[in-house]
């Protein structure tokens, strides 16, 4: 039975991977890599609302590794170090634009 248990969990654990892996292409097929252009700023955040509103993402974490998904390498050196900060770590502290 423990077996049977085990196995469940490796085969919930792989296809969690997969879901995964399918969500990150469907990220960059809709929402547009953001380059750190202020000026293109809002539609990039409006884009990942968006996103996560179709998706039905209404956690904040969530919506934070999409932006990264979503970004450039020097926004993702942003982010990342708010991913790092688990005191400001929240999807309004990346979405204003400040």
């Amino acid at each position: 039975m423990a077996e049977l248990q085990n196995l469940f969990q490796q085969i919930s654990t792989e296809l969690s991977k997969v879901t995964r892996s399918v969500n990150a292409q469907g990220i960059n097929s809709q929402i547009n890599t953001f380059q750190g252009n202020a000026k293109e700023f809002q539609d990039w955040v409006q884009s990942i609302e968006k996103y996560c509103t179709i998706s039905q993402i209404d956690n904040a974490k969530d919506k934070i590794l999409i932006a990264y998904q979503a970004s450039n390498d020097h926004v993702n050196k942003f982010i990342q170090r708010y991913l790092g900060d688990k005191d400001r770590t929240n999807w309004t502290n990346i979405s204003e634009k400040k």
